[in-house]
This record gives C-alpha cells, sequence and structure tokens, in this order.
C-alpha cells in the first residue's frame, strides 16, 4: 500500500515538484519513497511506500523489467499475485522479490493492458512504457483506491490525493471550486459523479479503466477493462447450492485478504457484514484475533453488541471511545485529510479517529465489511423492487430513491435536477434490483463509502481492506436471482428479509440473533458533533465570506439555526447543518 503521483511532459523544475507532492502524501507511506526521472522523456514518476508485502528493499518502487524500460509505481494489494507469479514463471520469467507490484512489471511486459483483467485487489496503478513510448494509469474495478489526474497546460499531474496538485506552481483550490458539483454534493449528501470533483479541472480515474497517454502527441486514450455483466440474465442456482457455493467463495476471499508481513485487525461494528468477516477470519487463522469497536456516549451507543460478538468468536476485542466534543473543536484538523470532498457520511471522522488508535497500537492493515449492503441488497431502499412499489410509475420510485440515499428534502433541486432526472432514466429498466445494485456500485461506493475509508485509513498510515469488494464475490452476488437476496414482503417486521442469503451463510457462523441483525455502522451521533458547539458552526455558516451564502439564502441559513423545527424538518434541517458545516470548514482549511 503506497501513494503514488507523478508528472508527463513537465517544466523543467519537474522533479522539485514532484518531490514535493509526494511529500503531501507522506501519510499514505511513511516508510520509504523511491523516483523515476526521465528528463530525456520529460517523464516523473514516484511513490511514498507504506511496507505490507516484502518488507526489504527488494520491494522499493518504482519497480523495473530487467531491460529497465518498463517501470511500475502502485498504490494497492494484488491477492493473487502468488498465482499470477507461478503462471509468468511458467513463461520463463524471473522475480528478485516476492513483491506483488513486480508481478504487474512482468504481467505489463508480457500481456500489455491485458494484465488488469488478470489481477485480483485493489490499486491505482502507473506505468512508464519507455519502448512504446507511453505512460498508462489504471484504476481497480470497484474503485477502492483513487486515482486524480489534472491537465495544467501541456503538463499531466496524477496522484494518489487531490492536495498533491496544490504543490504545482501557482495553482490553488481556492479559485477553481466547481458550484454544480459542490450543489450536487450538498443535494445528495455524496458527489454522484465518478469522474468530476469539486475542483474544477481535477479528474478522477473510473474505477475498471485505464488512461494511456501517449508522449510524443500528449493525447489521453481511456478505455474500460471490466464492468458488470449487465445484460447477462441471473443465475437460476438453488438457493441452497448457492449460500454452499457464497460461504467457500467468502472463505477464500477473506483467506487472500489476510496476506499481511506486519500485524492485522478487524473494525468491527457488531452487525453482520463485519461480524461474518471476523468469524470467518477466527476460522481460517490459528492466530489471535484483534478486533477494534468505536464507542460512543450516546443513548444509541451499540458498542455492546460488537463486544458480545468478539466474546462469542474469541477475538482480542479492543474498544475506542470517541467524544463528539472533540470532534467538534478539532475538526479542521481532522478535514484536513479529506482533500477531496465528495462525502458527508456521518462515519467519516469516526473511520479516521478510528484508524489512528488502531495505528497506535501497532496494526497496520485492518479488514472491514464495506460493500455487503451494496451487493446483496441490504438498504431498504432495494425493497423498491418489492410489492407495492414495484407497481408504482418510475418517476415515484427514482423520486423515493433519491430521498432515500439523500436524506434531503430541503435543498434547492434545481442545481441537481440533471442528476436527478438520470436517475429517473435508469429506472425503465424493469429489474429494478438490479438498477439500484448497479447505482450503489457504481456511482454510491466510489465516491461515498470507500472514499471516506481510503482517506481515513490512509491518513494514519493504515491500509484498510474490503473483502466484500473482491471482484469475483461482486460479479457472483450481482448474477444471483433476486429472490436469494431479499427475502419476504418490504414491510416485514419479524426478521429482517435484506441480505437473505448473507445471513443464512452466516449462520454458519454466529447466533441467530447476529445472523438477523440489522444494519450497523461507525455513525458518529452527527446532532452530538453539531450541537456540542453549535456557536462554531454557525460562525463558518453564517461569515460574510461564507460559500453557503453562494447556494441558499442568507435568511434561510439563519434559519437552520431556529430551534422550533420538530420531528422530521428537524432531522432534515441537521443533516443540512452538518453538510453546511464540513463544506465551510473544508474551504477554510483549503483556501489558507
Amino acid at each position: 500500500m503506497c501513494g503514488i503521483a507523478g508528472i508527463i511532459n513537465g517544466p523543467n523544475n519537474s522533479e522539485r515538484q514532484l518531490n514535493k507532492m509526494l511529500n503531501a502524501i507522506k501519510h499514505r507511506g511513511p516508510d520509504d519513497h523511491g523516483l523515476l526521472i526521465d528528463d530525456r522523456n520529460h517523464v516523473f514518476l514516484g511513490s511514498r511506500r507504506l511496507s505490507i508485502l516484502d518488507l526489504s528493499v527488494k520491494g522499493k518502487m518504482p519497480m523495473y523489467n530487467r531491460a529497465q524500460n518498463i517501470a511500475v509505481c502502485q498504490n494497492g494489494e494484488i491477492y493473487n499475485y502468488l498465482d499470477v507469479k507461478a503462471k509468468l514463471i511458467a513463461l520463463g520469467y524471473s522475480f528478485k522479490s516476492n513483491s506483488d507490484t513486480e508481478v504487474i512489471v512482468y504481467g505489463y511486459q508480457e500481456w500489455g493492458t491485458d494484465v488488469f483483467n488478470k489481477l485480483d485487489g485493489m490499486f491505482a496503478i502507473s506505468i512508464f512504457d519507455k519502448k512504446n513510448n507511453k505512460v498508462i494509469l489504471a484504476r481497480d474495478r470497484i474503485g477502492i483506491k483513487p486515482l486524480y489526474y489534472l491537465s495544467n497546460d501541456k503538463s499531466i499531474y496524477f496522484s494518489s490525493e487531490m492536495k498533491s496538485f496544490m504543490q504545482i506552481e501557482n495553482y490553488s483550490f481556492k479559485g477553481n471550486l466547481d458550484i454544480e458539483m459542490i450543489n450536487q454534493l450538498i443535494g445528495f449528501m455524496f458527489l454522484p459523479n465518478s469522474e468530476s470533483t469539486i475542483v474544477e479541472g481535477i479528474r478522477k480515474l473510473l474505477p475498471g479503466h485505464v488512461l494511456e497517454i501517449s508522449l510524443s502527441n500528449m493525447k489521453t486514450t481511456l478505455s474500460k477493462y471490466w464492468d458488470l455483466p449487465i445484460n447477462q440474465k441471473p443465475n437460476t442456482i438453488s438457493f441452497n447450492d448457492a449460500v454452499d457455493e457464497l460461504d467457500k467463495l467468502l472463505i477464500e476471499t477473506v483467506s487472500a485478504h489476510l496476506m499481511s508481513d506486519v500485524p492485522l485487525g478487524i473494525l468491527l461494528s457488531g452487525g453482520l457484514d463485519s461480524s461474518l468477516i471476523a468469524a470467518m477470519v477466527k476460522k481460517i487463522t490459528k492466530s489471535e484475533v484483534t478486533t477494534f469497536n468505536a464507542k460512543f456516549k450516546h443513548k444509541f451507543n451499540e458498542s455492546e453488541n460488537a463486544k458480545s460478538v468478539a466474546k462469542y468468536i474469541g477475538t482480542n476485542h479492543q474498544e475506542i471511545f470517541i467524544d463528539s466534543r472533540d470532534v467538534n473543536k478539532n475538526i479542521e484538523k481532522h478535514i484536513i485529510d479529506y482533500d477531496d470532498l465528495t462525502t458527508f457520511d456521518g462515519g467519516l471522522i469516526t473511520t479516521k479517529l478510528l484508524c489512528e488508535k488502531i495505528k497506535e497500537r501497532g496494526v497496520t492493515v485492518v479488514l472491514l465489511g464495506e460493500g455487503a449492503d451494496e451487493i446483496f441488497g441490504g438498504y431498504s431502499w432495494f425493497g423498491l423492487s418489492q410489492f407495492p412499489f414495484s407497481f408504482m410509475p418510475d418517476l415515484i420510485k427514482s423520486t423515493l430513491y433519491y430521498y432515500a440515499i439523500s436524506r434531503n428534502l430541503t435543498f434547492n433541486t434545481t442545481f441537481y435536477y440533471k442528476t436527478w432526472i438520470n436517475l429517473y432514466k435508469r429506472f425503465h429498466n424493469p429489474d429494478i434490483f438490479r438498477t439500484i445494485t448497479e447505482m450503489e456500485l457504481k456511482i454510491q461506493l466510489p465516491n461515498h463509502l470507500l472514499m471516506k475509508v481510503d482517506k481515513a485509513s490512509m491518513s494514519a498510515s493504515v491500509e484498510a481492506r474490503v473483502p466484500y469488494l473482491d471482484h469475483k464475490v461482486v460479479e457472483y452476488a450481482y448474477n444471483l436471482p433476486r429472490e436469494h437476496k431479499i427475502k419476504g414482503s418490504v414491510f416485514n417486521i419479524r426478521p429482517s428479509n435484506e441480505k437473505h442469503i448473507l445471513r443464512e451463510v452466516a449462520k454458519r457462523y454466529l447466533p441467530t440473533e447476529v445472523a438477523y441483525r440489522k444494519k450497523r455502522g461507525f455513525m458518529m451521533p452527527m446532532s452530538d458533533v453539531l450541537y456540542s458547539d453549535i456557536n462554531k458552526v454557525k460562525d463558518y455558516i453564517l461569515s460574510k465570506d461564507s460559500l453557503s451564502q453562494n447556494l441558499i439564502p442568507r435568511h434561510k441559513l439563519e434559519n437552520l439555526f431556529n430551534d422550533s423545527q420538530l420531528g422530521a424538518l428537524k432531522m432534515q434541517k441537521e443533516y443540512l447543518l452538518w453538510r453546511l458545516f464540513l463544506l465551510e470548514v473544508w474551504s477554510n482549511v483549503y483556501a489558507k
């Protein structure tokens, strides 16, 4: 796991700028750094290394082939690198390290960009192909690892984080904010765009895509190497056989995600998804398993659930207390790690604080349960595929879906009307369950939950792994019949009907009450953070130069601090306050 950055066709001071870009993301790789400087071809690549596999100098990046005409820097983990390595050895290749990066080097030499189809893992990869005079950027299928790029004059800059671009001479975020994207971010709670950011000109490489840059003319070519099998009919496998197959697939996937030469732990919320991961890890390994949980001083605190699961499984369980007052007090320090502010998720700061404490306790790799809800139908809005919603017009279904994912009734719909229309068009597909799954995987995950996890974990130099989002698990779940994933009526008040097949697998490892437990997470009580110092929130939002006043009339902003609202309206007000507060803090921090 690392941070990568590069400059293509850069100015004369590119080496100095690249060093500054890498220093800006030192937290992603505090153990080592490396540079490729090719003045003749005007290619400058660099890496910050967080040592996970092959801790020796043999794992240093950039990594070259023997002919020195292919160089690779990567951020991520290739879980099947030993299998790919064996195939390459059979073809006559030899290796000098036990690093997964070297497999990418020779895999590219043998198969070209087809190598990305052969890699199982999470990754953002940069390749300098000197022989063919091009640079290649690639991102994993689901978008677990981020990769940004920026064209400036005749140069292209890329990095694992946007803050690297602030090291480019005469470049500033402040003068380049994209108001349309900011409006969509506030309206949806996350940015529903997998290419754009809220800073004009800074792009995200799409998940499952490759960007080739010709050094002769700086022409760029974007191509897709993976997609969901959208037109494929659902598998007709019986439910019992599907449970057996999923159990086997998850065990294999979790086993692969345990590869590490440094200490590893599990973030355990006490809900189904992370509990099943923890139980499987305990079954697989003979070593002690360490689990971590966030504990809040709140009436809805659910740390007891995690503690009971840990006791049942038999893990070394550690609780980490998080005080919402400290979050408000130190919000500026926390928000700086979210240079790409694409989400206002309630677990934004919680996950970061958890990872900081985990790192202090000597753990560098953690497993999480992210992704299970998206691929197995774990959210309430998947019920739109069931009676009576299935008989409603597409306009109503798409509107209900929008509200479910945004929790927004108060913001001006004019600004995100186009995006909502795109949602509406997708609901013309008669298979609503698959439609929602596709949107969750392609829009929500890479721009919302995965971005939160990456920024939070890497800010503390911790690698976060998400076994449910292994592409083989994603493809298998996507092709299962809807009835295997969601059972019974949407109004069922008895055992949960979401994630039916995953719950059946979980019953083999966990008590029934855990297998049927509703969704849990590391959500910090948003209102607690706001009201621990509401005057600070007010000062940010109502300051004379606030960004919020470019979005919402001042009298409406002032009304957000009116305590007269009750019930649903009060909740709506708090959602909007939270989003505007984080946006103002972000804007203020990066203006400096």
